[in-house]
């Protein structure tokens, strides 16, 4: 797993609608990860599941119990990329399921869309910038 800390932040750019919440980590959170809702209505866990819906990518890394902030809608994010290729343009999903907890991968239909990337990816466990948009369910694949 790539997941690392870096000195800039996750969120490269702030869109015009961008949102951001703060969530309690239910478990240890790596910036960058793609999460989703946890056990309580406050907290958050990485995706493990391929193309499940998620709330968004956490801005740093936190340790279980921690406040985290998590990036929600708007703007642009460093995420890690799962298995397979990610090609500039792709709508994103969570790659959790098939790769490492929270990285993300091309939505196939069916899967909750979280974003497009915008740029291609550096290989299998390297760098995905996403454009987060919560497009909802992909209509097919990407």
């Amino acid at each position: 797993m790539v997941f690392r800390d870096y000195e800039l932040p996750v969120a490269l750019s702030p869109g015009r609608q961008y949102s951001a919440h703060a969530y309690v980590a239910e478990v240890a959170i790596k910036q960058g990860q793609l999460v989703k809702a946890g056990t309580d209505d406050d907290e958050v866990t990485p995706s493990d599941t391929d193309g499940e819906p998620v709330t968004g990518f956490a801005a740093y890394s936190a340790a279980a119990g921690d406040t985290i902030l998590v990036l929600e809608g708007g703007g642009r994010a460093r995420a890690t990329s799962g298995t397979g290729d990610v090609t500039s343009g792709d709508l994103i999903a969570s790659g959790g399921g098939s790769g490492e907890n929270g990285e993300v991968q091309t939505a196939s239909a069916g899967d909750y869309v979280v974003g497009r990337a915008f740029r291609d990816d550096s290989g299998d466990g390297g760098d995905a910038p996403i454009q987060i948009e919560h497009i909802g369910v992909a209509e097919e694949s990407a």
